[in-house]
């Protein structure tokens, strides 16, 4: 998604030039990328002063993989009413602080794809938490290995880093862990990162699973003095288990 989005930057900075953020992506998937080179199309679909919005495909091979829609704007030129977090965001999950000195967690690389660009701290103890009360949550600090700053690009990149939150779930209610396909994505950036801010916090809740379609909601909120700051960007996904993981579970409601 973060690739389309790229792809829409460069396209806009010769066609819209004051309209360069994305700021909200859906995404559809159509089949598999293998690794290798792929293609991606940009074309608009309407061209506003304020808000633009582009369709994006990646193909491979001739085969369209994933089909993207992206509005862009400006977001340090937004302007309207807003409603300050503490009162907006009052529900959202808190992570322990995080000392920047605790060596980042080792990843399993067969598992995390991303672990080899991204760093981690976990926060076991809350996770353990939900898993005891069999909720499905996935979440943890993250930067990148290079320390580079975010930009929104890189919060749809964070967005999208988790582990699905139903691999916590205990054995008894989901005795076979397996690959949960996405079929479509939403993500909404919120406000720009702190100029320089490398840290977030992720975390990625799931309520519902039936007949192997589950549903999963994200948020990335920037790392503020040890402790979440402010939300940064929010996610929604669909996604499915494989037949095999399908077979084996017979849950209907996480």
């Amino acid at each position: 998604m973060a690739m389309v989005a790229n792809a829409g930057v460069t396209y806009l900075k010769e066609k819209n030039p004051n309209t360069t953020d994305p700021i909200h992506i859906t995404a559809h998937f159509y089949g598999v990328a293998k690794l290798g080179k792929v293609e991606i199309a940009i074309e608009p679909a309407k061209m506003g002063k304020r808000m633009v919005n582009l369709r994006g495909k990646i193909l491979q091979n001739g085969r369209e993989i994933v089909e993207c829609h992206v509005i862009y704007g400006n977001l340090q030129k937004e302007q309207g009413v807003s409603i300050p977090q503490e009162v907006s965001m009052n529900h959202a999950i808190t992570i322990e602080p995080l000392d920047i000195n605790r060596t980042p967690d080792t990843l399993n690389s067969t598992v995390h794809r991303y672990s080899e660009v991204t760093d981690w701290w976990v926060d076991h103890s809350l996770l353990e938490n939900y898993k005891s009360k069999k909720q499905a949550l996935s979440l943890g600090w993250t930067r990148f290995k290079d320390e580079r700053p975010m930009d929104p690009l890189s919060l749809i990149f964070f967005a999208d880093l988790p582990l699905p939150a139903i691999m916590n779930l205990p054995e008894d209610v989901m005795p076979i862990k397996g690959w949960t396909p996405t079929i479509t994505m939403s993500t909404q950036i919120i406000k720009l990162p702190t100029p320089g801010a490398k840290i977030n916090s992720c975390v990625l809740t799931s309520k519902h699973m039936h007949k192997g379609r589950l549903e999963s909601d994200g948020e990335v909120r920037e790392y503020s003095n040890g402790k979440q700051g402010e939300v940064l960007a929010i996610s929604r996904q669909m996604a499915l288990f494989s037949a095999a993981t399908m077979s084996a579970n017979a849950v209907s409601k996480l």
